[in-house]
């Protein structure tokens, strides 16, 4: 009887031996395969998503240049080894980059069963920059130009062909009493228009406005100065979409009249058609030959480029250079008193980073008075009534619950040294690097000082000095530094529900 049931457990071992072999271990095998694909699948999406969203973030970094960021994500999707059978879709505008990734995984745990099954694995990726409110403030003050009447040229030779042309314009020029008196010099008339460094100057204008105007989404204001503040502005704060018919104002107390340069740009159109040897014709425009009041159609590339240096009041004689308290209030009108909702702009942000940048000639004035003296010393009234300015202005960006950042970007040339080198260099200008280090010290003063309720509010000020020689070095670091400001929005989409729409649309 005992041999028996020993003989039963034995059947009985055996039996559960043989039911965990042939049917519990390959169902274990068999989950096993299946929570691998499922890992398998969450694995590769995320990745694929890591990718994509990399992709169009470094593609965002070309915009407004849509073509170019275009090509930026697809490189750099390249450099990623994506999957050349996949299906990738990108699609850029001036203002956000978005990108489809559609691949297919094959399921292990099918083809176990017999059938070749894929699932199909799709992320998008968008990216957008934030609108922002911009108003360019461009110096024309008189030490953007050599003296109008005592004065020497700052430029180099003229040919006897622009001296013909030059003279065409200011040969019969009178100012004074009962305008009799005639300019000294025609050279140094036509350079109150242009010259080696208001050229520049300019032109770094030009480059930043066209910039920031590449994106559809911005509202752009610009405004010349010094000028009274009853002159109404170039360009109030608008969207930057689209073009609108511009037109050169005169300005206060200017002797040379921003039609003269206007007149000289149409003459040396007539003149030559070599891009390379003009001075007077806005670069990359075709001046329409006709008369120097018609400018109905004028682009701001030629409204920027046609202006004259205010060099001093007709009235009075007083040279016309920037106030920095009405230059400060100015910022405050023109940007913290514009009310604008981002959510009409496609932004997911509630308020627009408001943006000064004031591409100025010099360190500041106040009163008609420098803030650094011939020496480099500081003038301790100015420099205190340029800290009051600045910290009345972060007052009103704080109890406007507003971001704003002002930058002023300072043109070290010639015309800002009381203290030139026989060369006209300013390698050597020791007053104006003074100068540069006590404005940043004033910078950093206002930047850290503490408005009172500000604790309860968002609104701050934040002042940035960029300084420089060189035109191109203004406008990268800008450029960088603008980079910082526009706050970028990167949504991603995970799911299957594009997956068709991208099969049937194709690649990109």
């Amino acid at each position: 009887m005992l041999s028996g049931t020993k003989i039963a457990i034995k059947d009985e071992r055996g039996i559960t031996a043989l039911f965990v072999a042939f049917l519990i271990l390959p169902l274990f095998y068999l989950l096993f395969v299946f929570s691998s694909d499922v890992g398998n699948y969450y694995y590769v999406r995320r990745n694929n998503q890591r990718i994509l969203d990399s992709a169009v973030l470094f593609g965002e970094k070309y915009l407004p240049y849509a073509e170019a960021a275009h090509s930026a994500v697809e490189s750099y999707l390249k450099s990623q080894s994506v999957d050349e059978g996949s299906q990738i879709r990108v699609t850029a505008t001036a203002d956000g980059v978005t990108a489809e990734y559609l691949t297919h995984m094959p399921l292990t745990f099918a083809g176990l069963l017999g059938v070749e099954q894929q699932i199909p694995i799709y992320v998008k990726s968008s990216s957008f920059s934030t609108p922002l409110d911009v108003f360019l403030f461009v110096d024309t003050s008189s030490y953007m130009s050599p003296d109008l009447f005592n004065g020497q040229s700052w430029s180099e030779n003229y040919s006897t062909q622009e001296d013909a042309m030059i003279s065409s314009v200011f040969a019969d020029y009178r100012y004074g009493v009962d305008d009799q008196i005639a300019l000294p010099d025609l050279q140094v008339a036509a350079e109150q228009c242009q010259n080696p460094v208001f050229r520049q100057h300019k032109l770094a204008a030009i480059q930043t406005y066209e910039y920031l105007q590449g994106f559809g989404m911005n509202r752009l204001g610009l405004r010349f100065y010094p000028v009274s503040a009853t002159e109404p502005d170039v360009r109030t704060l608008s969207y930057s979409t689209g073009s609108s018919s511009l037109e050169l104002r005169r300005g206060d107390g200017q002797h040379i009249r921003n039609f003269d340069c206007q007149l000289l740009g149409q003459r040396e159109e007539a003149l030559t058609n070599d891009f390379d040897e003009r001075r007077f014709v806005p670069p990359g425009v075709r001046v329409d030959i006709g008369s120097p009041e018609d400018e109905d159609a004028l682009s701001m590339r030629e409204v920027i480029w046609y202006q004259a240096a205010r060099h001093q009041n007709v009235e009075t004689d007083a040279l016309l250079v920037s106030d920095i308290q009405t230059l400060s209030d100015t910022v405050a009108v023109k940007l913290l008193a514009e009310k604008d909702t981002l959510t009409k702009r496609g932004s997911l942000t509630a308020k627009a980073p408001k943006v000064a940048f004031i591409f100025a000639g010099d360190v500041p004035w106040s009163n008609g008075m420098r803030m650094i003296d011939s020496s480099g010393n500081v003038r301790a009234s100015v420099r205190q009534e340029v800290v009051a300015a600045l910290t009345t202005l972060k007052t009103h960006a704080v109890n406007a619950n507003g971001s704003l950042s002002v930058f002023y970007i300072l043109h070290a040339h010639r015309g800002n040294s009381s203290v030139l080198s026989s060369s006209g260099s300013t390698d050597d200008n020791v007053e104006l690097a003074l100068g540069i280090t006590a404005l940043q010290g004033v910078f950093a003063e206002v930047n850290a000082l503490q408005v009172e309720g500000a604790d309860d509010k968002e609104g701050d000020l934040e002042l940035k000095l960029i300084a420089s020689s060189d035109p191109s070095i203004l406008v990268s670091d800008t450029a960088a530094y603008l980079g910082q400001i526009k706050k970028k929005a990167l949504l991603s989409e995970s799911a299957s529900t594009g997956a068709n729409s991208l099969t049937a649309g194709g690649g990109s």
